[in-house]
């Protein structure tokens, strides 16, 4: 079971998994049933459930085997998923963490510190899946660019690392088929710095642009002048500037191996990225 399966993530996963395997048995867990009907189109056995309310949850894991555990940020009540997953029987759970997690990482690694820990005194045999930041976080940094000409960014020679939810998705698709994987899975790209991304932008877009580090004022203003909301980027580049995050650790043999192919470049995956649109 994949749960989060009408999200963008678990709906990925859920193609992969197709992919990889056709004949396999897929159930998705969603909140709302109409969301469903288009992953019934596809052959999958929906269940409707939320994570807060155990009384739904027990039995929408009644006969399931492996868990893809999709993680939200509202703390506590992913220890409801856990609980479930236990009085139900589930015999495996995948959990989609966050890496760097002994790391300030925006406080998320609160809630996925304590997941981690309720999933272990589950006793359920289990796999940590520790993604990084997603490449389309950047999405206003990205379409400004594309508007204004313009690359702007706060940090210095601070960096990060980020990968498309795509590659994530088949990284977790690879991970809930396969047996014998180890406790902790770490996901993470080679880190760059903004700079850097700025060169990247610039070769798949095709396009001069104007990259320089600035002033918050400026950063805010470039943003707005295309069109952008502000607040995420902001605070993400505040993240970024403030370092001490374990982004620099960075490294993406683990990634490759789980895949089976190296990475795609970072010029390479912001090109997907405008080629779909998802900005």
């Amino acid at each position: 079971m994949v749960t989060g399966a009408s999200g963008k993530y678990g709906g990925l996963v859920i193609d992969y998994i197709k992919k990889f395997n056709p004949d396999v048995n897929i159930f998705g867990l969603v909140r709302n049933p109409e969301k469903g009907k288009d992953l019934e189109a596809k052959g999958v056995t929906v269940r409707v459930a939320d994570y807060s309310d155990r009384t739904e949850l027990t039995p929408a894991f009644d006969g399931i085997d492996r868990l893809l555990f999709v993680s939200v940020s509202t703390p506590d009540i992913q220890k409801y998923v856990v609980l479930s997953a236990k009085a139900a029987g589930v015999k495996y759970i995948a959990y989609t963490s966050i890496a760097g997690i002994e790391y300030n990482r925006l406080g998320l690694e609160i809630n996925h510190s304590k997941t981690e820990e309720w999933i272990k005194e589950s006793g359920i045999p289990h796999t940590f899946i520790r993604h990084n930041w997603y490449l389309e976080l950047e999405a206003p940094l990205f379409k400004a660019a594309k508007k204004t000409g313009r690359f702007y960014f706060i940090s210095s020679n601070e960096k990060v690392s980020w990968a498309l939810r795509r590659e994530y998705a088949e990284a977790g698709a690879r991970i809930i088929l396969r047996d014998n994987n180890p406790e902790i899975i770490t996901l993470t790209r080679e880190a760059h710095t903004y700079g850097e991304l700025g060169n990247a932008v610039q070769e798949a877009l095709g396009t001069p642009l104007e990259i320089r580090r600035v002033s918050f004022m400026e950063f805010q203003k470039n943003l707005t002048d295309g069109g952008e909301d502000t607040s995420i980027s902001v605070v993400f580049q505040n993240y970024v500037s403030s370092g001490d995050n374990g982004e620099e650790l960075s490294d993406p043999k683990e990634f490759e191996a789980i895949l089976g192919r190296p990475l795609e470049s970072l010029t390479d995956i912001i090109k997907d990225f405008y080629a779909h649109e998802e900005i």
